[in-house]
């Protein structure tokens, strides 16, 4: 682990998001809560570059306590639908989750409905039968057939942005602060 941890140093000094995510994920993971903070600052610098798991890894921060950024349900929230719109898996399901429990966005069934469908669309292991119960099932019962189908068809056509689209669209859609400021 210290090699590895030497290896993105190296990559993320350069300016790498991809070791500036795996050295924020080695410090908080392997070297304990004395690196939290400085997980924390990696995975704000790979976010900045566009780099999904790094803005998931910024809402997991955001909502849950000692992870080195005081708690912010709302800015949580705002790292997962960036990561979200980007197309990270997690960030998908996680939004999905904010926007039915009214966490750091407010309760929305009809958006958490579109958020899991999108998940569930784009994970590459069946779902259902096999006794995963899937994170839509939880929530259409609140929607009506012609609510589902109309969400339904909006997942299925929906596709991740890019960075330079999301940055873009910062204004119409909610934005890390941080994101927005960085334009």
């Amino acid at each position: 682990t210290v090699k590895a941890m030497a290896l993105f140093e190296q990559a993320a000094a350069k300016g790498s998001a991809h070791g500036q995510y795996w050295l924020g994920l080695l410090s908080e993971r392997e070297f304990g809560s004395h690196k939290i903070g400085e997980a924390a600052g990696w995975h704000l610098k790979a976010a900045l570059q566009g780099h999904g798991p790094a803005m998931y890894e910024l809402g997991r921060a955001y909502l849950w306590k000692d992870r080195g950024v005081p708690l912010d349900e709302a800015a949580a929230a705002d790292w997962f639908e960036a990561a979200a719109q980007l197309g990270h898996w997690y960030g998908l399901h996680q939004i999905g989750e904010m926007y039915r429990n009214g966490t750091g966005r407010p309760a929305d069934a009809k958006r958490a409905y579109f958020w899991y469908r999108a998940f569930e669309m784009r994970l590459p292991l069946p779902i259902g039968p096999s006794g995963l119960r899937s994170a839509s099932e939880r929530i259409e019962k609140e929607l009506l057939p012609d609510e589902r189908e109309t969400i339904d068809r909006a997942a299925g056509a929906w596709r991740p942005m890019t960075f330079a689209e999301l940055k873009g669209a910062c204004g119409r859609i909610k934005c890390p602060k941080a994101l927005v400021e960085a334009k």
